[in-house]
């Protein structure tokens, strides 16, 4: 019994001291031998097409260039379920040539997500790119020549201070917590979404079920307006606050000049300063019993981020196991048992 102590603990503790150095692993598709690296733009470089990349917590300094499709996983960005792994912290990530495909989870970036031209300076046509369960500064996807330059774009379960995607065409923005979402030209959605300021220039795009707290408006976007459907909302201001054009977009099911105080279970509008890097703990984001978003999206959910097939998760995990606590006991009791308590979490969906 105490060999098998002995070896439980010694591999245990070289686990701890391998996270702590920030190890990467690369799975590569196909059921191929994985490989651990500790500088993740080398990891990224060596991994072949179509692997998941590992990302232990820490923080990673610099850029991050992606040039192939990868599914990049950290261990989270909320600080209460990253207790035991710490979150994983990037700078930047940019997105290069034949990223399609890419998908990018359960990191907090600081700075920006954005598409990167070619060393000709021409942007490289890209499409579906996914990003969920993470924390972002700032997307920015570019266009080239007036032209989109990614198409289908899907972001869930992500908390974003601003998304610019004038490059884009073909967007979901679903259950997540932004500042301003502008730049959208077709095929879109946005739904089941808290978004807390002015945002603009969308066209052909369904806006439903989300709780704004800020004005729509269309100045300066030339050709970027028009033919939306915004279904469902719940607003604070009142409707002659947005560019309300029934001419050139259909308005139907919205409600206008709600009390945020009135909608969530905890909301204290003296704590709320506009960024919406929110902490959904000090304010409760779930829906009062009764209130003007209380199920009342276009599916009979909630409006709002708890509502929807896909809702907001407590602790935004990503989607491979980690851990999230763990407790050891400093020494073996009377019965020279050590007690271990670790809890492994990951999304179901």
């Amino acid at each position: 019994m105490q060999k098998f102590i002995t070896l439980f603990v010694f591999i245990l503790l070289s686990a701890c001291t391998l996270s702590a150095q920030d190890i990467i692993t690369v799975e590569p598709p196909g059921g191929g031998a994985s490989a651990t690296y500790l500088d993740l733009q080398v990891a990224l470089d060596a991994a072949p097409v179509g692997s998941k990349v590992l990302v232990s917590g820490g923080k990673f300094n610099g850029e991050i260039n992606i040039n192939k499709r990868v599914h990049l996983i950290g261990a989270g960005f909320e600080v209460d379920s990253t207790l035991s792994t710490k979150r994983t912290i990037l700078d930047n990530i940019n997105l290069q040539e034949n990223s399609s495909g890419t998908v990018i989870e359960g990191v907090d970036v600081l700075g920006s997500l954005s598409n990167q031209p070619s060393p000709n300076g021409t942007y490289p046509k890209l499409a579906n790119i996914s990003i969920r369960y993470s924390r972002i500064g700032v997307i920015t996807f570019t266009q080239y020549n007036n032209n989109p330059t990614i198409d289908n774009v899907f972001i869930n379960n992500s908390i974003i201070s601003n998304i610019s995607i004038f490059g884009v065409r073909g967007v979901k923005v679903s259950n997540s917590m932004f500042n301003t979402i502008e730049g959208i030209n077709g095929e879109a959605s946005i739904e089941n979404n808290l978004i807390s300021a002015p945002f603009r220039c969308l066209k052909n795009t369904v806006i439903k079920n989300n709780i704004i707290w800020q004005t729509y408006y269309v100045s300066g976007c030339g050709t970027y307006y028009g033919g939306n459907y915004f279904q469902n909302n719940v607003f604070v201001f009142s409707q002659t606050n947005h560019a309300y054009d029934p001419a050139n977009d259909t308005w139907q099911g919205n409600k206008f000049s709600v009390g945020l105080p009135t909608i969530f279970t905890n909301y204290n509008t003296a704590l709320f300063t506009g960024n919406i890097h929110l902490d959904y703990k000090l304010f409760d984001f779930h829906i009062k019993s009764g209130s003007a978003a209380d199920n009342a999206g276009t599916d009979g959910t909630d409006c709002g981020i708890y509502g929807g097939p896909k809702p907001w998760k407590e602790g935004a995990v990503p989607s491979n196991p980690h851990i999230q606590t763990k407790t050891i006991a400093p020494e073996t009791d009377a019965q020279g048992k050590l007690n271990v308590n670790i809890r492994v979490k990951a999304q179901g969906n």
